[in-house]
């Protein structure tokens, strides 16, 4: 009779690529979610702290209609500051109650947002 060869009766190597791979798999599930998590985590900070700026952005050009700092000069620079940063506007008159504005926020985290945009202002 035959000997079987010592290497097919023992089974045991055979899980060792098996094991690795499903291993390997796994690890790079891992690795994959904690980046993703990581840049999530990026950009949520980003997007807070742009939704801050362009809120000093609203609550400057408020304070620029409400004041009516406007009406001494037909352009000019206004500094406002605010809790959460401060902002600058710069306004020219183009037409009669037209103006345009050219808006610089600096956010207490450092964030720069520049914006610009034309406001009307009605007359009462």
């Amino acid at each position: 009779m035959k000997k079987l060869s010592h290497m097919i009766k023992k089974e045991d190597a055979f899980y060792l690529p098996l094991v690795l791979m499903i291993s390997s798999i796994v690890l790079s599930a891992l690795i994959t979610s904690a980046t993703i998590y990581y840049n999530e985590l990026k950009i949520t900070e980003q997007l807070i702290q742009q939704t801050e700026a362009e809120t000093i952005i609203q609550m400057a050009k408020q304070r620029f209609l409400t004041e009516k700092m406007y009406n001494d000069n037909e352009k000019g620079e206004i500094k406002y500051n605010f809790p959460s940063g401060e902002a600058t506007i710069n306004y020219e008159m183009i037409e009669q109650h037209k103006y345009s504005c050219t808006i610089t926020v600096k956010t207490n985290k450092e964030v720069v947002l520049e914006s610009f945009t034309y406001l009307m202002i009605q007359s009462k």
